[in-house]
């Protein structure tokens, strides 16, 4: 078995790993992207038993120094982590995988886009006048209230409790708090309480 440990990660991968991804894993060029251009350079000419958990933990750290964001950075270590795993199984290195515990980085890829004034009023317009009232009602409602669609489509009018000015809608999750609406709000979708 000490023969085959002799496999360096550049004949691993190109030999044994991406025949075997091509036919099974969609992404597998993603795969051979990330290790053409980052991975190959640092674990290319490694023997397999020779790639420790500190090299690979080093390797993310750098990613990240250059500039990489930490979504980028997370799938090389990925990647090395499920090609290290297949090699294990394999039986082409032995255990433990020295990509199993290296910490990935937090991923805050949220995308939190406000509309402006102008683009309010565009899909205010579009509300008001497109011919398929029942989805310009959702969407009011979901506008008005901050509210999940499912939540929406889910809940019974027992859920909503009209008020003077302003309603509290109570979502049917039980804890989740509700949605404040306030009239202004409400107006444009009044014709939905007749």
């Amino acid at each position: 078995m000490a023969a085959r440990w002799a496999l360096s990660y550049t004949e691993f991968f190109e030999q044994h790993y991406l025949p075997y991804v091509k036919l099974r894993k969609r992404s597998w060029n993603r795969d051979e992207e990330l290790y053409r251009l980052r991975i190959r350079h640092v674990f290319g000419n490694k023997y397999l038993d020779q790639i420790t958990r500190q090299q690979i933990q080093a390797f993310h750290t750098a990613l990240k120094a250059g500039g990489l964001a930490a979504s980028t950075c997370n799938h090389h270590v990925k990647l090395l982590k499920y090609s290290l795993n297949l090699a294990i199984s394999w039986e082409m290195m032995e255990g433990p995988n020295p990509a199993a515990k290296v910490p990935l980085y937090h991923e805050d890829n949220k995308v939190a886009h406000y509309l402006n004034d102008a683009e309010l009023e565009r899909l205010l317009s579009v509300l008001h006048s497109d011919r398929n009232r029942i989805v310009c009602q959702i969407a009011f409602l979901l506008l008005s209230t901050g509210c999940r669609l499912n939540e929406v489509l889910s809940a019974k009018w027992s859920d909503s409790i009209w008020r003077r000015k302003s309603s509290w809608f109570e979502p049917p999750i039980a804890n989740r708090n509700g949605y404040v609406l306030y009239s202004s709000t409400r107006a444009p979708w009044k014709c939905c309480i007749s």
